[in-house]
């Protein structure tokens, strides 16, 4: 398993100043502090596990033009690669034994073509989700936060003070958030996403690992065809 960890603890300033692009700014907060609202988590290391985490994240952000992404199966037991191992080997001895007993054949075209199948549905539940990234999730460098993804919870018409939290996008944020503070004016506060690279490669991205179960999985299917329609002409 991979445990994924977007809790961090952002210190506040004391002295009302804070570093953008090198400078210092004097900035005043209006309503409070910005909080930090993330909890620890486990994530399965599966393509469909790590997918279903990434959307569980976009379908947070409740909006009006916030469509809900669907997810992934198979992320809890049967894309686990010692798994796919095991059904693997498993369907090449039942394919090797097919001579001797015709009805391992059934076992033998069953099993991959499940595999082929729930490929296929992740696949098309890749391309209807479309993009995972809300626009409440700022991109940070890989040294700004403590973990993968980082949740916070900013003031509605307050100025950001806190040098961390700003130095981590090199005060980019604080376009980003004024944007979305102008955006939700009838809210008391607007929670956002901090996330590292590798947030958007790892867990948002297409599974190419997803490719390789396909095509082995598909070339089993064909054997056991092949090796089923070899049986009957031998038997005539």
């Amino acid at each position: 398993m991979m445990q994924t960890r977007y809790v961090s603890t952002i210190s506040g300033n004391d002295d009302g100043v804070v570093a953008i692009g090198g400078r210092q700014v004097s900035a005043d907060l209006e309503l409070g502090e910005i909080r930090d609202v993330g909890k620890s988590t486990f994530i399965r290391s599966t393509y469909a596990a790590r997918h279903n985490f990434a959307v569980r994240q976009y379908n947070s952000y409740e909006t009006e033009e916030n469509e809900k992404k669907r997810d992934m199966r198979g992320g809890r037991f049967f894309l686990y690669n010692i798994i796919i191992f095991i059904f693997f080997v498993a369907t090449i001895v039942l394919i090797n034994q097919m001579y001797q007993n015709i009805f391992l054949s059934i076992p033998a075209i069953v099993i991959p073509t499940l595999y082929v199948f729930l490929t296929c549905f992740n696949w098309h539940i890749y391309r209807t989700n479309g993009c995972l990234i809300h626009e409440n999730m700022i991109p940070v460098s890989s040294s700004s936060i403590r973990s993968i993804n980082e949740h916070y919870v900013v003031p509605v018409h307050a100025r950001i003070q806190d040098r961390e939290f700003i130095a981590a996008t090199d005060g980019s944020t604080t376009a980003i958030v004024a944007r979305l503070q102008q955006r939700y004016q009838n809210l008391t506060e607007v929670r956002i996403m901090l996330y590292r690279p590798i947030y958007r490669s790892r867990y948002t991205r297409f599974p190419c690992e997803s490719i390789i179960h396909f095509l082995l999985f598909l070339s089993l299917i064909l054997v056991s065809v092949f090796m089923l329609l070899a049986h009957a002409t031998n038997t005539k």
